[in-house]
């Protein structure tokens, strides 16, 4: 098993990535600061990052993912409803000006939203209070009714761990 260790201030340091497995959130997101292109100037840099966030949730009959992808050159508002006793799956997908949001450089207490077109994703995080609270608002698309939700989840330990693999 592998060995959960303190987190470290920030995701990057000296130009590296801190890998590892951490018992709790990582307070500063710089992975900008990231020395993969150091010829670039920093500026430039931001454009090859891919940022995201994203909550899954399941129950016995649901499995719900909703994102906010931004991988620069286009932005995606994304829910996916999955019925795992009527085996459907309902898509609600928006494309997105990679402006349309910015990603928050941490999740100890930000907030990370998109509203528009039909849609609303918002992401409250606040870690350092031990939750995220996600709410989402699709309205109907075609044959699809619209879906809405308003959730808190608890983070307090020992319930997650954070990953670093870039």
């Amino acid at each position: 098993m592998r060995e959960l260790v303190s987190p470290p201030p920030e995701l990057v340091t000296e130009g590296r990535f801190n890998h590892g497995s951490f018992t709790g959130p990582i307070p500063k997101l710089n992975a900008r600061d990231a020395a993969v292109y150091p010829w670039l100037p920093m500026v430039f840099r931001g454009f090859r990052l891919k940022e995201w966030q994203a909550v899954q949730v399941g129950t016995e009959r649901y499995f719900v993912i909703v994102a906010l992808f931004n991988a620069k050159t286009l932005a995606v508002a994304q829910l996916k409803v999955f019925d795992k006793v009527e085996g459907t799956k309902v898509v609600y997908e928006k494309k997105l000006s990679p402006f349309a949001f910015r990603v928050p450089s941490t999740l100890t207490d930000s907030t990370l939203a998109y509203e528009g077109r039909g849609a609303k994703i918002r992401f409250g995080n606040r870690l350092k209070d031990q939750h995220v609270r996600v709410q989402f608002d699709f309205r109907p698309k075609g044959t699809s009714k619209g879906v809405s939700a308003d959730f808190v989840i608890d983070t307090s330990p020992p319930t997650h761990q954070v990953v670093v693999q870039p």
